[in-house]
């Protein structure tokens, strides 16, 4: 017999095993439905990749029994156990999805009830045998709510884009990428949280500008309340555009009932913190880390103090990256450490973008319970528990969400965003950082408001230059063409770049790790420093409309 392997890293949890079900049991769900367990959505790609490879090596080898496997990392082991990797013998689901007994809907299948594996192979594999021929060309894709994921969607500075030739199939039309200010219309996939796009594609509403109030079911007399933006309204102000009534200044809507009672309940000293984080699918650190496990390497800290800190740059108080290789073992208990000491004992409040530093605080605090004794005095718990279970921690995103809309995200709500669009909008954070004002371990004497002029077709529009960019111009007029190597300006990036580092002996300059832990340092400091310019902006408009 053969034996066709997969390696994936979707994990799989050893101890949801059920008896009498064999390992593939794991990837099944638990509910039947018509008497039918059907296989996990989030196992399903993976299971039809080996279905496709057995079926190949089938036909290739047709007096072999094939046998398919999958390779899954186990999140119920943990590294000083065995079973940490599962191989899961995923022959007889392939055998049932092959032979048509479980049949399945597949993305493009040209909305046919329940296409078998077979029949869909054979209607593509015709397609594309006949493509090649003039008289015969394969049908419009069909475009929907999941070309919003699309992995061949360039920007509009690279070539050829996937995603603009399928929209431009079915739609007769050439729309717009996400960083093209260009006058191509925009899709609806772009549509901020929108639940009904596949509805709105059947009524032939491809693009925002077809859109109206009564699609979005947003009523404009809901506006101005203390519950703050709703679902319907930022997405009709994005797809339609902002009122007139609804803006004192261009391209900003403020709810300035909601935002003021938000920050009215905030407490000085402001702490703006970040994680950056890494979960490998196999544990790097020995002992009882299992797969998955968060491994915290990096922090940045900043601090407004005082009521009038919103006219002078924020405070770059304190950071932590350790990223020297795995031989010192795990970092969360040192980042803990130094974390609990840069927060301290005040009552402040401390602000974050997203719920990724809440969730990573607790797993955390939680596993270093489970595995070590901690003491009532224990200085890590007594300062960090408390900010999941009293001291304020405010997701400063979700205020986002509710209290501004700004025209220039284009919908994302992305700190990456929504930086360059509020200092575009803030007469406040050009008067701060409008000079070289700015100095902390990373950056001396730093200008980060820098104006620029964009547009085409001979149009020059006054803007804000993006600082995440100005990181990689920093690594460029530094570094020349090596800057590529080491520029750090996302948290894909900032993973890559950490892993890099872990790399033993000779395979890494110690010049080369120099670079990257610096453009670490400046990435992480960027993006605290930016929660900090979006709370100097509110407060700057919520003093104008006193």
């Amino acid at each position: 017999h053969l034996e066709v392997t997969e390696i994936k890293t979707k994990s799989v949890d050893s101890s949801e095993e059920e008896k009498g079900n064999g390992d593939a049991g794991l990837l099944l769900s638990k509910r039947a439905k018509n008497g039918r367990r059907s296989i996990r959505a989030q196992f399903l790609p993976s299971v039809l990749d080996v279905a496709f490879q057995v079926f190949v090596v089938s036909r290739r080898f047709p007096k072999a029994r094939v046998l398919g496997f999958l390779m899954l990392p186990n999140v119920a082991r943990s590294a000083d156990q065995s079973g940490i990797v599962r191989r899961i013998d995923v022959t007889d689901l392939i055998d049932d999805i092959i032979s048509g007994r479980a049949p399945l809907v597949f993305p493009g299948s040209d909305g046919m009830e329940d296409p078998s594996f077979l029949s869909a192979l054979k209607r593509w594999s015709s397609d594309w045998d006949g493509a090649s021929s003039s008289s015969h060309s394969i049908s419009p894709p069909l475009v929907g709510s999941h070309c919003s994921k699309c992995e061949y969607r360039l920007s509009s500075s690279d070539g050829t884009s996937g995603f603009r030739e399928c929209w431009s199939q079915a739609t007769g039309e050439e729309p717009t990428e996400k960083d093209d200010d260009g006058n191509r219309r925009r899709p609806i996939v772009d549509l901020w949280a929108c639940r009904s796009i596949d509805k709105l594609v059947q009524q032939g509403k491809y693009y925002m500008d077809d859109l109206t109030y009564k699609d979005l079911k947003y009523d404009a007399a809901t506006d101005g309340t203390s519950t703050g933006f709703t679902r319907p309204r930022r997405q009709a102000y994005q797809a339609c555009g902002i009122p007139p009534m609804a803006h004192t200044i261009p391209g900003l809507a403020l709810e300035v009932p909601y935002l003021r009672a938000a920050v009215s309940s905030w407490r000085r000293p402001f702490h703006f913190i970040d994680f950056e984080t890494s979960s490998s699918p196999l544990p790097r650190f020995e002992g009882t880390v299992a797969p998955y496990a968060a491994v915290a390497f990096q922090y940045s800290h900043h601090i407004l103090a005082e009521e009038k800190d919103y006219l002078v740059p924020a405070i770059h108080a304190s950071e932590f990256l350790e990223a020297d290789g795995a031989e010192h073992g795990s970092p969360n208990e040192r980042f803990l450490n130094s974390l609990a000491k840069a927060l301290g004992r005040n009552n402040g409040t401390v602000f974050m973008w997203s719920p990724h530093e809440r969730t990573v605080l607790r797993r955390l605090l939680n596993e270093r319970k489970e595995t070590t004794a901690v003491r009532d005095d224990d200085e890590v718990e007594q300062r960090l528990r408390p900010l999941l279970e009293g001291r304020p921690l405010v997701d400063l995103a979700q205020i986002m969400e509710k209290s501004t809309f700004l025209e220039n995200t284009k919908g994302s709500m992305s700190l990456k965003s929504v930086l360059p669009a509020i200092m575009g909008v803030s007469q406040d954070l050009q008067r701060i950082y409008g000079n070289d004002t700015y100095s902390s371990r990373n950056f001396q004497s730093f200008q980060w408001w820098r104006p620029v002029t964009r547009g085409q077709n001979g149009s020059k529009i006054p803007c804000v230059e993006d600082p995440y960019f100005l990181l990689s111009r920093l690594e460029s007029e530094k570094y020349g063409k090596d800057s590529r190597a080491t520029t750090v300006a996302d948290g894909g990036t900032a993973i890559v770049a950490y892993h890099m580092l872990q790399q033993e002996g000779d395979s890494l300059s110690e010049e080369h790790r120099k670079k990257l832990k610096t453009s670490l340092l400046r990435y992480c400091e960027l993006d605290t420093l930016a929660m900090a310019m979006v709370v100097q902006a509110w407060q700057g408009w919520l003093r104008k409309t006193n």
